[in-house]
């Protein structure tokens, strides 16, 4: 579940489905990828590795509100007590490029849920706290980015 606040301090909760998420991030990762101008420029060897560091950059980048590691741990924020309406399932999420940020458009099956306006950074870390949760959920999400998950990667030292 997923917890949105509007100006108001209106919040919503939408939910997202275990599908649905591994899509997300797979897409998310993919158009990281794509529009990397420093992975672009890159030796095809290397894009993964340019991807990573801007990865890993924007995970410890101070920039947000809260800190990234709060944000990337997957910890569950308590669900208010009062929700503006019930939990809403997400049925797509729409992603807009722009020269300097990426439009989210989230929708439910009858209406739009949510917009934001984000940056490459905070793109970055939507899609780590959206796999963090889905580990520590368990899901066990097939993850095409071999940079998304360098744990599983060897690392050889020159």
């Amino acid at each position: 579940m997923v917890l949105a606040s509007n100006a108001g301090g209106e919040t919503i909760a939408l939910q997202l489905t275990r599908r649905l998420t591994g899509r997300i991030v797979n897409a998310v990762a993919q158009l990281l990828e794509k529009s990397s101008s420093a992975a672009q420029h890159a030796p095809a060897e290397m894009r993964d590795d340019m991807i990573l560091l801007e990865h890993q950059g924007a995970l410890q980048s101070r920039a947000s509100a809260t800190s990234p590691e709060a944000a990337a741990s997957g910890e569950a924020e308590p669900v208010p007590k009062k929700l503006v309406r019930p939990p809403q399932l997400v049925q797509t999420i729409s992603i807009t490029t722009h020269p300097r940020s990426f439009a989210l458009v989230i929708k439910g099956a009858k209406q739009d849920l949510a917009a934001l306006s984000v940056s490459r950074m905070d793109l970055h870390r939507i899609l780590e706290t959206i796999r963090r949760v889905a580990d520590k959920a368990n899901w066990q999400i097939s993850i095409d980015a071999s940079w998304l998950m360098p744990e599983d990667s060897e690392v050889v030292l020159n």
